[in-house]
């Protein structure tokens, strides 16, 4: 591989890994603007309260549900469903 082979490989790999990287950061901002709903709306203690109530049921939930935050767009993508079927 010549010079300019590994350095055209090692731009399109930084590239892509930027992209990711970019689109996974749109999933933290939507939970961003979720998070400053629930505390504006002030409901933040009891929805904490009604998920540790049942902590047992929400452990396997929740550990399947953060796995959603790798996959780009995710998190996006459910929250616009969530809101067009509300």
């Amino acid at each position: 591989m010549t010079l300019f082979g590994a350095w055209v490989m090692t731009s399109a790999i930084t590239f892509i890994l930027g992209l990711y990287l970019f689109l996974v950061g749109i999933n933290y901002a939507s939970l961003l603007f979720y998070a400053v709903a629930i505390v504006r709306k002030g409901s933040a203690r009891s929805e904490v309260d009604s998920d540790s109530a049942r902590s047992g049921q929400n452990i396997k939930k929740y550990g399947s549900q953060q796995f959603l935050i790798l996959i780009p767009l995710a998190i996006l993508a459910i929250a616009l469903v969530q809101e067009i079927k509300k």
